[in-house]
């Protein structure tokens, strides 16, 4: 109606790297949808619950990207 592209359901339905828990099934929630940014946002997390921070974003979106790669 508006031009836009509009609300892609599909992605707007899927767990969210933001909030699932951080355990195996968050994890494997993450990874099931083949998605190196928000991989990439669920290892942070990680990483900043146990008291570390993520200094290389480059690194980290390609630590995802890896991770992706070999389990795929």
């Amino acid at each position: 109606a508006y031009g836009g592209p509009g609300i892609d359901t599909e992605y707007l339905c899927q767990p969210s790297p933001d909030v699932v828990p951080l355990t195996q099934v968050g994890f494997a929630e993450i990874a099931a949808q083949g998605s190196a940014p928000r991989m990439a946002v669920f290892a942070r997390r990680v990483v900043e619950h146990l008291g570390a921070e993520v200094n290389n974003e480059a690194a980290l979106v390609d630590f995802a990207e890896q991770y992706l790669v070999e389990s795929g």
